[in-house]
């Protein structure tokens, strides 16, 4: 079977699930270069992660064009894109030459129902986030993670947050974090990863306060330096890849108490949340405000040795679950049967 992949080569999210896909399932690669896209000031592109692709500039504002279209679908059974195709043609394009589609889309940015632009022929999933508002062909197709970059080592009391890149609404919940450390009693060390300059200063003298903005080529850098509790007080989304490289790297995950978080991590890792407001994104999402105290209580109870090892136990069988080793054969299910 020929598979062919959109894909991006910067090191966004977008960017690490195509280089992860495309080391792990061969595929003829169409690499758009975002930078000029001008999204992120702080982008890198990285051709030389996908040997032989074809690259194309994509500017703000404009398509694939029509002839790079036929030329990359011509010799492929199935296309692959995360997101967004970048021209919904590729959908149309594929159908009129009997070829298959996915798209392994975000809820949020999700452009259907809308009868207007084409569509493909399986929407994947990447979690369980509105699954059921999704009304057409549809099937779960977790991200998986590569667990073998990740050097695991046990550290009490050292906890860290990924910032990431700024979002509407304080997405990962940068600012609800800050908040809950003024309520921490234990003596702990918290690091924030980020992609940007962050002026803060710890709220309290037993907690010691690390912004770490350094630019990292690798993601897997940002899980280095022991298996410390993630905390992610992310406020709204589906696929969160912290938490999933978290639990790669056999780091326990201290999240809010919504969906999709609480259809699979364990309970006594996830702290109370309340509906704030409504997101307009593509679609109307519920962002929710998580709990500052609750949040602070949960990181004392971290600092318990036993809770800690237990929730590090816990990480590790959720790290097979999502690990390549487990769901590379789903991936293969899936684009043989769709092809069937």
């Amino acid at each position: 079977m020929r598979i062919g992949l959109i894909a991006r080569m910067d090191n966004t999210g977008l960017g690490i699930q195509s280089k992860e896909f495309f080391d792990h399932i061969p595929c003829k690669v169409l690499a758009i270069d975002s930078i000029a896209l001008g999204n992120s000031p702080v982008l890198n592109c990285y051709p030389d992660r996908f040997p032989g692709a074809t690259i194309h500039k994509l500017r703000k504002g404009e398509h694939i064009p029509e002839s790079l279209i036929q030329s990359f679908i011509k010799d492929i059974d199935v296309l692959f894109c995360m997101e967004t195709p970048y021209n919904y043609r590729f959908f149309s394009a594929c159908r009129e030459k009997r070829k298959k589609t996915i798209l392994q889309f975000n809820y949020e940015f999700l452009e259907y129902p809308n009868n207007v632009l084409p569509t493909p022929d399986l929407f994947a999933a990447p979690s369980k986030w509105h699954y059921d508002d999704v009304p057409r062909n549809k099937v779960f197709l977790p991200v998986p993670v590569n667990t073998h970059k990740f050097n695991p080592k046990q550290e009490l009391r050292t906890f860290v947050h990924v910032a990431g890149r700024p979002a509407i609404h304080d997405r990962n919940g940068t600012q609800t974090l800050l908040n809950a450390l003024q309520h921490v009693t234990e003596k702990v060390t918290v690091i924030i990863r980020a992609t940007q300059r962050m002026s803060v200063r710890s709220p309290r003298s037993n907690v010691k306060l690390v912004v770490d903005d350094s630019y990292r080529h690798n993601y897997w850098e940002a899980y280095t330096g022991g298996v410390l509790p993630v905390i992610m007080p992310r406020k709204y989304g589906g696929l969160c890849l912290p938490i999933n490289e978290a639990l790669g790297a056999e780091m326990p995950v201290i999240a809010p108490d919504i969906s999709p978080n609480n259809l699979w991590l364990p309970k006594e890792w996830l702290t109370p949340a309340k509906e704030s407001i409504k997101l307009q994104a593509r679609k109307t999402v519920d962002v929710y405000e998580p709990d500052a105290r609750s949040l602070a209580a949960k990181i004392d109870q971290f600092c318990d040795e036993g809770f800690y090892l237990n929730a590090v136990d816990k990480a590790r069988g959720l790290k097979e679950s999502i690990s390549w080793d487990s769901l590379l054969p789903l991936y293969h299910q899936t684009f043989e049967k769709l092809c069937s």
